[in-house]
C-alpha cells in the first residue's frame, strides 16, 4: 500500500470588531458616448505628418524628416474617477540632430471640452506622456505641441488629437492587440538612438475602459514601463514576448503578445556546405532601397575564425545586406560585421557568426527507430513513445548507409537523450563499444551522446543500438531529438546523413495532488455558536484540490483526510471550535481519517471541490474566543487500495 503525505496550512482570522457592508444595486439604461468627428476645426494646431524613417519603422533609428512616431490614439474610454496615461513620442530628423545636437526640448499639452470650441493649455504638462484624471462625465480633447528650440532653428511639431470619454459604466474587454513600432531594439546606447521601441494595445471591443498593464517575458533582455516604452538591456541579445494585459473589474482578462529581438544589428547565420546565406542589418527592409541613401555609408566587414585577418568587403547593391560566395566548410567559424556611417554618427553591428554544416548526401542515409521494452502501448510508433516512466528499457536502433561514391572516414553517429537517462550498452554491428562521449548540458534538460563509428566505405552498412533506461522524470514532459551522422571524405569534405525525429512522452507515473490554503470566515466577538464556511475561493466551482493523475495503471484509490493538530493562535491558544466534514448534510468529525473521494479501476482520479455548504466547515462550540489568527495543518493521504 502506498501512502501520500501532503499538509497544507487553513487560516482565518476572529475580528473583535464587526465591519459590515451594504452593496445596493440600481438598474439603469447603458450609457453610450459617441467619438466626435475630426472637423479642421477640432484640433489645437493641424498635426504633424508623420516623420519618415529608412528603416521604414524598422528602429535603426534613421529619420529623413521630424514629427511624432509615436501619436495617442484616436480615442480612449474610462470610467469617471480613474486615470489614463496619453503616450507620445516625437523624433527630429537624423540631418537635423547631427547639426543641432543640443536643441532643448518643450513639451504643451492642449486641451478643449466637448461643448466648448476654444482650446486651452493643460497646467503642469511638460513631458510627452500625459496623465489624465477622469472626474467629469463627457469628452475633452488633447492635442501635443513639441518644440525644439536651438540658437539658429526652431522646429515645431503637433500631435494628432486623443478624444478622452469618460463613462459612469464599465465595459470590459473581449480580446487585445499589440503591436510595437520596430520588432528589433538594439543593445547599446549609440548616436542612432535606436535602443527603444514602443509598445500599443487595441481592445475589443475599443470603447473597453481598462488600462492596458505591460510586461516582456524576459526582463534580462529589455525591460517595459507602464507607457510601454521597450528600453533594451545593454549588451544583451535575444528574443522575448511583449505582453500587454487587461484585466476586467469582472475578473475576466484579456492579453496579447507580439515577438521581438534585441542584439547588435546582425543574426547568426547556418548554411550547408556548397550554398550561400545572407547577412542583413537588422532595421531596414526591402523598401529602404528605394530611399536616398546618397548621406549614409555602409562598409561590411569579414574577420577570420582565429581573429588574425580582417577583410574590407565589397559593397552590394543593397549595402543593408551582404550574401557571401558559395561556402565550405574551411568558411566556417568567419564572423561578418559593417559600419554605418551618416555625418559625424557611426554605428558599428555587432558580429555574425558564420556555420557552415556539413553537406547533405541523399544517398549516405540514416533510418532510426525506438521501442520501449518494458511497456507495450498501443498507441506507440517507432517515432513516437507514450507515458515512458521512470526504469522503463528504451532502446534506439540506427541504421547507417553509404550509397555514395566516395569512402567516409572519421564517422560520429549523435543524438540526444533526456538529462537523467542511464546508457546501459552500446553496440555497433552487435559489438559492444565504449568508444562514445556523453555531453550533459542542464540548461535544455538533454545529454549529447557522440559515438565514434570509425570508418563506413561506399556500399557498406553499420547498426548502432544504443540501450538506455529512464531516469529522472519528476514532471509530466514530450522529449524530441533527431539523430544524425558525419563523415568526411578523402579531400576532407563532409557529409551528413539525419534520421527522423523521435518523440517521448514522459509522465511520473503517479497522482499529483495540489491542495490550496484553506481559509474560513471571520469570528466575530459576538459570535460562538453555529457554522463557518469557506471563503469562495476555496468552494465549486473552484477546486480545492487539483488533481494531475499521471498513473500509467489507474488502480483503485482512496483519498483521507484528518487533522492531527487543534486549531491554535501562536502556536499555544486553542480556538473553542471544531474541523467537520459535511457530505449530502450529515456532519463527520475529523478526530480519525476520513474519506473524502475514491476512484475505480481504470478511472482518472477526478479533482476535488465542494459547494460552499459542503466539505470542510468549522464548527463553534460556545464558547467565544481571543481575537487573532488560528491556523492548524491538515494530513491528507492517498492510498491504492490494490
Amino acid at each position: 500500500m502506498n501512502l501520500i503525505f501532503i499538509f497544507k496550512n487553513l487560516r482565518f482570522l476572529i475580528l473583535p470588531i464587526l465591519t459590515l457592508s451594504l452593496l445596493f444595486v440600481v438598474g439603469e439604461q447603458p450609457e453610450i458616448i459617441q467619438a466626435a468627428s475630426r472637423e479642421d476645426n477640432n484640433y489645437y494646431r493641424k498635426p504633424s505628418k508623420r516623420p519618415i524613417s529608412m528603416g521604414m519603422g524598422m528602429g535603426i533609428g534613421i529619420w529623413l524628416s521630424g514629427g511624432f512616431n509615436i501619436n495617442p490614439k484616436p480615442d480612449y474610454y474610462i470610467t469617471s474617477g480613474n486615470e489614463l496615461s496619453i503616450v507620445t513620442n516625437s523624433v527630429r530628423s537624423t540631418a537635423s540632430f547631427t547639426e543641432n545636437p543640443f536643441e532643448p526640448l518643450t513639451h504643451t499639452w492642449y486641451q478643449r471640452k466637448e461643448d466648448d470650441p476654444s482650446w486651452s493649455q493643460v497646467p503642469n504638462s511638460n513631458s510627452s506622456s500625459l496623465k489624465v484624471k477622469t472626474n467629469q462625465l463627457g469628452t475633452t480633447y488633447y492635442q501635443l505641441h513639441d518644440h525644439y528650440r536651438g540658437i539658429f532653428t526652431s522646429e515645431n511639431y503637433y500631435s494628432n488629437v486623443a478624444a478622452v470619454h469618460v463613462t459612469s459604466r464599465d465595459v470590459p474587454a473581449k480580446s487585445l492587440t499589440v503591436n510595437v513600432d520596430t520588432n528589433y531594439i538594439y543593445n547599446s546606447t549609440n548616436t542612432f538612438n535606436n535602443d527603444t521601441a514602443f509598445a500599443n494595445a487595441t481592445p475589443d471591443p475599443q470603447n473597453s475602459t481598462e488600462e492596458v498593464t505591460w510586461s516582456v517575458s524576459d526582463p534580462s533582455l529589455a525591460t517595459i514601463d507602464s507607457n510601454g516604452k521597450i528600453t533594451a538591456v545593454p549588451g544583451k541579445e535575444g528574443s522575448f514576448f511583449v505582453k500587454g494585459t487587461i484585466i476586467n473589474k469582472d475578473g475576466t482578462e484579456a492579453s496579447d503578445t507580439k515577438l521581438m529581438n534585441v542584439g547588435g544589428g546582425l543574426f547568426d547565420q547556418k548554411v550547408r556546405a556548397g550554398q550561400r546565406v545572407t547577412f542583413s542589418i537588422q532595421g531596414f527592409d526591402n523598401a529602404t532601397r528605394d530611399n536616398d541613401y546618397n548621406n549614409i555609408k555602409v562598409q561590411w566587414y569579414k574577420k577570420s575564425k582565429d581573429d588574425k585577418q580582417t577583410t574590407a568587403l565589397s559593397t552590394p547593391t543593397n549595402p543593408f545586406e551582404y550574401t557571401t560566395d558559395i561556402t565550405s566548410s574551411k568558411d566556417d567559424g568567419e564572423k561578418y560585421y559593417a559600419i554605418i556611417k551618416l555625418k559625424n554618427k557611426e554605428l558599428r553591428t555587432s558580429y555574425g557568426l558564420l556555420t557552415v554544416l556539413p553537406a547533405l548526401d541523399s544517398k549516405v542515409v540514416l533510418t532510426d527507430k525506438q521501442k520501449n521494452t518494458s511497456f507495450k502501448n498501443e498507441t506507440d510508433t517507432d517515432n513516437y513513445l507514450n507515458n515512458v516512466v521512470n526504469g522503463d528499457i528504451i532502446e534506439y536502433t540506427m541504421n547507417l548507409n553509404n550509397n555514395s561514391n566516395h569512402n567516409l572516414l572519421n564517422t560520429h553517429l549523435k543524438t540526444y537523450l533526456s538529462l537523467g537517462t542511464e546508457i546501459n550498452s552500446i553496440t555497433i554491428d552487435g559489438k559492444l563499444t565504449t568508444d562514445y562521449e556523453s555531453i550533459s548540458n542542464t540548461n535544455n534538460s538533454n545529454k549529447l551522446i557522440d559515438i565514434d563509428v570509425n570508418e563506413l566505405k561506399m556500399g557498406a552498412h553499420h547498426q548502432v543500438v544504443i540501450n538506455t533506461l529512464t531516469r529522472g522524470i519528476k514532471k509530466e514532459m514530450e522529449f524530441a531529438s533527431t539523430p544524425s551522422f558525419t563523415g568526411t571524405d578523402s579531400e576532407n569534405n563532409s557529409y551528413q546523413g539525419i534520421g527522423s525525429k523521435l518523440h517521448l512522452k514522459y509522465i511520473t507515473n503517479q497522482i499529483i495532488p495540489h491542495i490550496k490554503d484553506i481559509q474560513f470566515e471571520s469570528i466575530y466577538s459576538f459570535e460562538n455558536k453555529g457554522l463557518k464556511y469557506r471563503t469562495s475561493d476555496t468552494n465549486s466551482p473552484n477546486n480545492v484540490i487539483s488533481i494531475d493523475d499521471e498513473r500509467r495503471k489507474k488502480n483503485p484509490v482512496k483519498f483521507y483526510l484528518n487533522q492531527p493538530k487543534p486549531f491554535l493562535k501562536d502556536g499555544k491558544i486553542p480556538l473553542a471550535a471544531t474541523l467537520d466534514f459535511c457530505r449530502n448534510g450529515i456532519i463527520y468529525p475529523l478526530t480519525n481519517k476520513f474519506l473524502i473521494a475514491d476512484s475505480n479501476e481504470d478511472q482518472t482520479f477526478q479533482s476535488i471541490n465542494w459547494n460552499k455548504d459542503e466539505g470542510l466547515l468549522l464548527q463553534l462550540n460556545g464558547t467565544n474566543s481571543t481575537a487573532g489568527k488560528y491556523q492548524t495543518t491538515l494530513s491528507w493521504n492517498i492510498e491504492d487500495t490494490i
